[in-house]
């Protein structure tokens, strides 16, 4: 009997001592690392996940983000510059429409609630549809959304681009409601495969890491395929006029040049040091730099309506002397070239195909 209130009192005392362990939330400065998502090219953003299933996103700027999987909360402690979003997602806000293609290939549309583009301005059509049906809400440009609305959706978290710099106050608006933002910074990404890796950032918060996974590689293996053909020996540009009738051309460094050149041509101008991805030059020096290019690559917009040379010869006669307008090699790039970042093989396959005088397919179109 004696033994048997011994081993009631142990087990009683056990209880009461690991009882309030058990139910203690997690406490961040105690939580161990468990791994980190692999990236191949990405260098703006890190995932590292920790025990209990939580994953921790950090951008290059200082942005932190954890994941807290479904039916968790947030660990206890937790630093005062880290924002919590809880899976699974839904009502999301995308101001970032380069990212809504990264959302749209993982199959999560379904999570978006709002944008700040019309649907007139999109050219991935199935956003398109769903924006004009107010599946997803238009609410205002990114400078001025609906604040309402995003209170009335229950917004777990806004997407921004880095176009958002330019209204910090909206930023700052935005976070005042309890709605954390992310500035996404994949236009920051040295190299084409590095921007499309965001997708795996996008899988993270959406629960859909082996979806990512399959479709980074897929494309990485196609870009990869074409970067290790033989070089061929082309020179090509990538410009645009702007409203003012200047020539705006992308920077060598830039995304739009690393296709150029992972599809074996030579981007010129090849000198144009500076921030951002393109710089407005001369038509002379434009002239001097790519005046003997066999192809030329006009960047539209998407409400910029080019849709043939003499057009853009009536703006900049000068340009009716360059190589590519006398031998007809002048091709448009299409608004998708922008907002569809998971298409970076299909454009670097016809920007080959352009280069070595075949006929590129729907990425770019021949201006007559």
């Amino acid at each position: 009997m004696r033994a048997e209130r011994l081993r009631r009192t142990v087990l009683l005392l056990l209880c009461l001592f690991l009882l309030p362990a058990a139910c203690r939330a997690q406490r961040w400065p105690e939580m161990k690392k468990t791994g980190e998502l692999a990236l191949s090219y990405a260098r703006e953003f890190t995932a590292e996940d920790y025990e209990g299933g939580y994953t921790l996103l950090t951008v290059s700027d200082g942005q932190r983000l954890l994941v807290l999987p479904e039916g968790k909360e947030a660990p206890e402690a937790l630093d005062a510059d880290i924002r919590c979003v809880a899976q699974p997602l839904s009502g999301l806000y995308m101001a970032a429409s380069s990212a809504m293609d990264l959302v749209r290939a993982l199959g999560a549309l379904d999570a978006v609630g709002m944008t700040s583009t019309q649907a007139k301005d999109w050219t991935i059509p199935e956003v398109a549809r769903r924006v004009a049906s107010d599946e997803i809400l238009y609410i205002g440009k990114y400078s001025a959304p609906d604040f309402e609305a995003l209170l009335e959706m229950d917004c777990p978290l806004a997407v921004e681009s880095t176009m958002i710099w330019h209204a910090p106050d909206i930023k700052e608006q935005i976070e005042a409601l309890g709605i954390p933002v992310l500035v996404e910074r994949s236009s920051y990404e040295e190299s084409p495969l590095a921007r499309l890796e965001w997708i795996k950032l996008y899988g993270c918060l959406l629960g859909k890491r082996q979806e990512a996974e399959r479709c980074f590689e897929e494309s990485a293996a196609r870009i990869e395929a074409i970067a290790g053909m033989e070089p061929v020996e082309a020179a090509a540009s990538v410009f645009y006029l702007n409203s003012a009738g200047n020539v705006v051309v992308y920077r060598p460094g830039s995304a739009a040049a690393q296709m150029v050149a992972l599809a074996g041509g030579r981007y010129v101008p090849q000198d144009g040091a500076g921030q951002g991805s393109t710089m407005r030059i001369g038509l002379e020096d434009f002239f001097a730099a790519a005046g003997d290019a066999p192809v030329l690559l006009y960047s539209a917009s998407i409400a910029d309506g080019v849709t043939s040379r003499s057009q853009l010869v009536a703006r900049a006669e000068l340009l009716a002397s360059f190589r590519a307008f006398r031998e007809s090699r002048v091709y448009c790039m299409e608004g998708s070239f922008f907002q569809q970042p998971t298409r970076a093989a299909d454009t670097i396959a016809a920007m080959r195909r352009a280069l070595t005088g075949g006929e590129p397919e729907d990425v770019l179109t021949r201006l007559d």
